[in-house]
């Protein structure tokens, strides 16, 4: 029974986790407390909302450990106030790795149940933006890496953080431009056979935009193969995006 009660409330707990991330208010508030630690006030009044509805939202966060208290500041008149930032460890679901797969299919199903498919997969893509940004920004620190160009995402982003994760990589081609390479075994492969157009559409397109921007700045990227749509192997084409220099000279003139 202690087993049963125990899976029922991580079930609970991924649902609710599922809805704290179906607000797009709540993603601007993640958003801008990942960068500094704020008061209610202060995320009120970058945000453009009033101080009851971030409280409100700050709540639901802090009930699904996205969110807590971090300190408090010192104002000249009055009571200090409550700081609040993201949680820098997530409390853990505590999910052994064969309920991975039911624990995702769980937390999308609760953000349908609150969005459409279309703002589903906004809401993921997002995420994985933000996801994709913050990989670079730790390569770039844990790896001393001042300046990404395509050979150094191949080497540290394909070669080495890809083949770590389990993904299979391979590079078809790679050159000062253009890099394209294939993914063998996708980390996403079994959700995302049944939810192709909300993770392959959605979540794994914006990691993949957020890795490209926060590295390479102007560029684009292709996707020819998927295997949640069926494919043998996913396929990306990353490419390094020339300026149109007529658009360039009317902005300067």
């Amino acid at each position: 029974m202690a087993i049963i009660r125990t899976e029922a409330n991580e079930i609970r707990n991924g649902i609710e986790f599922g809805k704290a991330l179906s607000s797009k208010r709540r993603l601007e508030i993640l958003r801008v407390l990942s960068n500094e630690p704020m008061s209610i006030k202060e995320i009120a009044d970058t945000l453009s909302l009033n101080s009851v509805a971030i409280r409100h939202h700050i709540k639901i966060l802090m009930r699904s450990d996205l969110v807590e208290e971090v300190g408090e500041k010192r104002l000249r008149f009055g009571r200090p106030t409550t700081l609040y930032g993201t949680r820098q460890v997530p409390q853990s679901l505590g999910y052994p790795r064969r309920k991975y797969d039911t624990l995702s299919e769980i937390l999308i199903q609760a953000l349908i149940q609150n969005l459409p498919t279309s703002k589903t997969a906004k809401v993921l893509k997002n995420l994985g933006y933000q996801y994709g940004a913050s990989l670079i920004n730790d390569l770039s620190l844990h790896r001393g890496i001042r300046k990404w160009d395509m050979y150094s995402l191949k080497q540290h982003f394909v070669d080495e953080y890809l083949k770590e994760e389990g993904s299979q990589p391979e590079v078809v081609k790679v050159d000062g431009e253009e890099m394209v390479y294939r993914i063998h075994n996708c980390v996403f492969s079994e959700i995302s056979r049944k939810y192709p157009e909300i993770i392959c559409n959605g979540l794994d397109l914006g990691v993949r935009e957020g890795i490209l921007e926060r590295s390479l700045g102007f560029s684009e990227q292709m996707r020819s193969k998927c295997k949640g749509h069926g494919d043998p192997y996913c396929e990306f084409m990353f490419r390094v995006k020339k300026p149109d220099m007529e658009k360039v000279k009317e902005t300067t003139a």
